[in-house]
């Protein structure tokens, strides 16, 4: 549906989609979650929201590269997203990239939720609560 202007109840079903898609995640049913955000980008393929932890999941799920490609991709949409930038550091941990990940973790703190005034208001707040999570999750990886 790239360049298609999506039905109002298209975007309810993706809202609600993606929105099951964090609840999955935040619960540990990482594979539920991959899968979900995964039918909403097929809709969605360059939402930031979506890619950022699209790919925190699948490098959850063992597929560091491939995960640490859908972050970085998100970030290239909207850059100053401070938690978009831990997940960075946390895969860049993950992967044993020390240099590249504490640069992550400050530019993650640098810009906070200075993007609170976006839409992603509530996604963002979703995702601060898994981060001690996500953190832990690449540090054992």
């Amino acid at each position: 549906m790239t360049g298609q202007s999506l039905t109002t109840e298209r975007k309810t079903t993706l809202t609600t989609l993606f929105n099951q898609s964090i609840h999955r995640h935040t619960g540990g049913h990482v594979l539920a979650a991959a899968q979900a955000y995964e039918r909403v980008l097929r809709d969605l393929p360059t939402h930031a929201d979506v890619l950022d932890l699209y790919g925190t999941a699948l490098f959850q799920r063992g597929a560091a590269a491939t995960g640490r490609a859908h972050v970085t991709a998100s970030l290239k949409r909207r850059p100053v997203c401070g938690a978009a930038w831990n997940h960075l550091g946390a895969l860049d941990r993950g992967l044993r990239d020390d240099g590249p990940a504490q640069r992550a973790f400050q530019r993650s703190a640098v810009f906070g939720d200075r993007d609170e005034t976006d839409r992603g208001l509530r996604l963002n707040r979703r995702a601060a609560t898994m981060l001690a999570t996500l953190t832990s999750t690449a540090a054992d990886a």
